[in-house]
């Protein structure tokens, strides 16, 4: 089921169709930016419904929730708790989603703190819940203290109740994220190399990563992917301005890479495209636009190495870093590449070749 850009849904309607359709296996929730956490939730007020709280989105395999910005680390605990089959995730724009979300895929959701009876509802987000409205309570009474009493008692005040560890303890037989095969964080501004390492480390399956527009992101995380998913074969990291051609080592000595695009990565250079096609041969799409560091240096190891490649994208980079000599030695070489030097030309032209209608106001829709 797809709801993309039926943007008046609510709450209420995702709840609708959480609690109803138990058997559904794909969901698109792309540009519902009036969602919640709420709509993620089995509402157990207004529907109480046992078989739904044990079966609700138990066989999703496929969830999308591009553009759902309201949605937070709160919200993700129940996907992550439920969507026991996901293989594609897509939290694309979710900027309120933090490292944390990435770790519940590792944690166990159910608190397993010994010699103390859990009841079956008490998992990780009703505990994110109660810690949350304990802080509202404390800071509540903060204030009340600072106007009625003394420094020294609100000094009391906060070593009588200390805080507890906010997440659960990770344990080392947690199966959660094992069928993950496509991940899609993309303008997740707040996610850092310290998120990756937890996918790292439990999603060994996964194919496809896109991290483009994570600016926190370093060579780091690409070394932790590398090294732990070795399946992954398409990776998009544009935007992400850490990045250097250190990244693009990691890749080659542990990866076979298909598709890459280090658009606007400006420390990309052909040191970098030199290490990785002289290990991944096997390349089909490349985007480089606004690398000016990438030179015809790099257009004649494409040209030598990459004899099967379909797409090779180097918008905004000047005639002078690479000419049109250069150019045409690769297509010399592979007579079937697509070449862009405009990407907005590029994409105009693809949309005109599937009859895509345009708007009022001249300018073509994106599907």
């Amino acid at each position: 089921m797809s709801l993309y850009y039926c943007n008046k849904i609510t709450d209420r309607g995702c709840l609708a169709v959480t609690h109803n359709l138990i058997k559904l296996k794909k969901l698109s929730l792309a540009d519902l930016y009036q969602i919640t956490d709420t709509a993620l939730h089995f509402d157990r007020e207004g529907d109480g419904r046992p078989v739904i709280d044990a079966s609700m989105l138990k066989t999703m395999t496929e969830l999308n929730l591009t553009d759902c910005n309201r949605i937070t680390d709160y919200g993700f605990a129940s996907i992550i708790t439920r969507c026991v089959q996901l293989s594609s995730l897509t939290l694309a724009g979710c900027i309120s989603l933090t490292d944390k979300c990435l770790e519940m895929i590792r944690t166990n959701p159910i608190d397993p703190t010994p010699g103390r009876i859990v009841p079956k509802q008490a998992t990780l987000y009703d505990r994110l819940a109660k810690e949350r409205d304990n802080e509202e309570k404390q800071h509540t009474l903060g204030d009340d203290d600072n106007e009625g009493r003394s420094g020294s008692s609100m000094v009391s005040l906060s070593s009588s109740s200390p805080k507890k560890s906010r997440w659960p303890a990770i344990i080392p037989n947690w199966t959660r994220g094992d069928k993950l095969m496509t991940l899609n964080i993309a303008y997740c501004s707040n996610m850092t190399d310290k998120g990756v390492e937890c996918i790292a480390a439990t999603c060994k399956s996964m194919t496809a990563i896109d991290i483009s527009g994570c600016t926190k992101m370093t060579d780091e995380a690409l070394r932790l992917l590398a090294t732990c998913c070795s399946c992954i074969s398409n990776v998009k990291m544009a935007y992400c301005h850490n990045m250097t051609d250190v990244s693009l080592h990691h890749m080659a000595q542990e990866l076979w890479i298909e598709t890459l695009d280090v658009s606007h990565c400006t420390r990309i250079s052909d040191v970098g495209i030199h290490t990785l096609v002289g290990r991944c041969n096997g390349i089909t799409e490349l985007r480089v636009s606004w690398c000016r560091h990438v030179t015809d240096r790099s257009m004649h190891f494409l040209a030598k190495e990459c004899r099967h490649m379909q797409l090779l994208d180097i918008s905004a980079i000047s005639n002078e870093s690479i000419t049109e000599r250069a150019i045409d030695r690769v297509r010399e070489f592979n007579p079937t590449i697509s070449v862009v030097r405009d990407s907005h030309l590029h994409k105009k032209q693809s949309k005109e070749e599937t009859g895509v209608p345009e708007t009022n106001n001249g300018q073509l829709e994106d599907m």
